[in-house]
């Protein structure tokens, strides 16, 4: 018995599309800026800077804003990292200097919060 041709439906391209991720990543962004979900943002970032606040009263440090001030000291680091690893008339040592300033930020950055404001750390953490 001979085999019959295979008949297809015309390809489209949806058909081409379906199982990539690009399009879909694309549509993420309507998906994100819907109101209600940008009302449970800013009700998440309040309720945060609100806990916040009062893990800063608890730890004993009422003068000073433990967040305020370790976000100023990884903006700075993050800065002198973007001006380049190697400032002008300084040539050498650009791997050891770009290694310090990760090191501090991703290292000495938490554990000082860690040591000097456990209740805040924890809820950064």
């Amino acid at each position: 018995m001979p085999q019959q041709p295979r008949i297809h439906a015309p390809l489209t391209l949806d058909d081409l599309t379906q199982d990539l991720v690009w399009p879909k990543l694309l549509k993420a962004g309507q998906l994100a800026l819907r109101p209600s979900r940008l009302g449970i943002a800013m009700v998440f970032v309040i309720v945060l800077f609100l806990l916040g606040s009062t893990a800063n009263r608890k730890d004993g440090d009422t003068n000073t804003n433990v967040l305020q001030t370790t976000a100023i000291k990884v903006a700075l680091d993050v800065n002198m990292m973007r001006q380049g690893v190697a400032p002008e008339g300084e040539e050498n040592n650009g791997g050891a200097r770009l290694g310090r300033m990760m090191f501090a930020i991703f290292a000495s950055t938490p554990a000082y919060l860690a040591r000097t404001a456990p209740w805040v750390f924890f809820l950064v953490l």
